[in-house]
């Protein structure tokens, strides 16, 4: 579509002259409101003539981005096509959107400029740099009752969340949700792992066990001798755990954990690298605590780390 500019000659006599496009740098890839690029609720087809508007964005100029990450949103604002999700096949970098909140787009016009991150590794260290300063609002606190004289060391926040639980979240999971907590606890010299069950069926009951399973085979076995509390999906229990253990926390990588109902005889699968952000149109709200396998093996280490140097500190017992 060309673009044109007025200007005036000598001679007073007006007359137009076109501006150039904006032109592709190297390594750019230029990004139109085609089929490929969005997802949407709604299965039937949009008319051409049909406009939209931009509704939210969700990744900004110059941040990175998952394959399959809802970057924005647009809304129709003719013929009630429903709401679009503009996502990638691949990850990558923002460079520069050329819509705005009050332009009307229609299909195949141009919506932003971005760099394609071939390799996973690259692109992970990437986001992972980027969201390290919201990861690092992480605390473990001293915490000691006046009125009782307990004292406790304890998680008190979580990539910026104010939360005590690292979520390990359900193979092939779809709902932000659908995890398993674990949080490090240390009440008057009694430390032990504390976990909270999202999963109806997985209850953390009396005789139910779990194992964390490392890079290296190694494995750390945690059996629960005590009632589990809480209602139903939203369940909790403990196990003693050693600074041994702990030290495989802080120094091994997590692959994953499987916990197992003794009573039921279920089991179920989680770990850190989960695909939640590709279920576009329902995960479209749900913020994960994590983006990337990477994160999440930061933050894990983050907060043993942090447990670990707050019992050095305050030595309770």
């Amino acid at each position: 579509m060309n673009i044109f500019r007025l200007f005036k000659s000598k001679d007073k006599k007006t007359v137009e002259k076109p501006i150039e496009k904006l032109k592709i740098k190297e390594g750019q890839e230029l990004i139109c409101l085609d089929k490929e690029n969005y997802s949407k609720l709604l299965g039937r087809d949009i008319p051409k003539t049909d406009q939209f508007q931009l509704d939210e964005i969700m990744v900004n100029e110059t941040e990175y981005f998952k394959a399959n990450q809802t970057l924005f949103t647009l809304s129709s604002r003719i013929h009630g096509s429903g709401i679009l999700y503009i996502n990638l096949p691949y990850g990558g970098r923002i460079d520069k959107f050329l819509i705005s909140k009050g332009t009307r787009i229609n299909l195949k016009d141009e919506l932003l400029f971005v760099r394609k991150i071939e390799e996973e590794k690259i692109l992970n260290a990437k986001l992972l740099e980027q969201n390290r300063p919201r990861l690092d609002q992480t605390e473990v606190s001293y915490l000691e009752d006046e009125f009782t004289d307990d004292k406790t060391i304890k998680v008190t926040k979580l990539a910026s969340e104010e939360s005590e639980y690292f979520k390990l979240y359900l193979d092939e999971a779809t709902l932000a949700y659908e995890y398993l907590g674990l949080s490090l606890v240390n009440h008057n010299g009694y430390v032990y792992a504390s976990f909270n069950s999202r999963i109806e069926d997985m209850t953390l009951s009396k005789g139910d066990s779990l194992i964390m399973l490392f890079e290296d085979k190694s494995k750390l076995n945690f059996n629960f001798s005590n009632a589990g509390e809480g209602t139903k999906g939203f369940r909790f229990n403990h196990s003693p755990i050693g600074f041994e253990e702990l030290d495989m926390l802080l120094n091994k990588r997590l692959v994953k954990v499987k916990l197992i109902s003794a009573r039921k005889k279920l089991y179920s699968i989680y770990h850190m690298n989960h695909k939640i952000n590709e279920n576009q149109t329902i995960s479209i709200n749900q913020a994960t605590q994590y983006q990337t396998e990477l994160e999440g093996q930061y933050l894990l280490q983050l907060i043993t780390a942090r447990f670990i140097e707050m019992n050095k500190q305050f030595k309770i017992k």
